[in-house]
């Protein structure tokens, strides 16, 4: 089950979900989207790259949301191992 903010994402910005592990489909769009409302997920602002990417999370959803150059990826993790494993490989790959 899509927890709300999520689905709330899904809806709002047209993603369809992938039937993987924990990805999301990316879609196209012109700059960051404000997901402020969206109370659960945290920018990740050392992961960010001015205007080209923004990184955001969510310890409640297992989640991670990324703008980066248009493109937009929402990737839900459907366990802590699996969402902790993301977590560390974002950190890898953004830091």
């Amino acid at each position: 089950m899509i927890a709300a903010d999520c689905a709330e994402l899904i809806r709002r910005f047209g993603l369809t979900l992938d039937d993987g592990k924990h990805r999301g489909l990316i879609m196209g769009g012109d700059g960051c989207p404000d997901i402020r409302d969206a109370t659960s997920f945290k920018p990740q602002h050392a992961w960010a790259d001015g205007p080209y990417r923004e990184v955001y999370t969510s310890n409640t959803e297992l989640a991670v949301f990324t703008y980066c150059e248009g493109d937009l990826t929402l990737e839900i993790c459907s366990t802590r191992e699996l969402y902790d494993a993301l977590i560390l490989s974002c950190k890898r790959f953004y830091l």
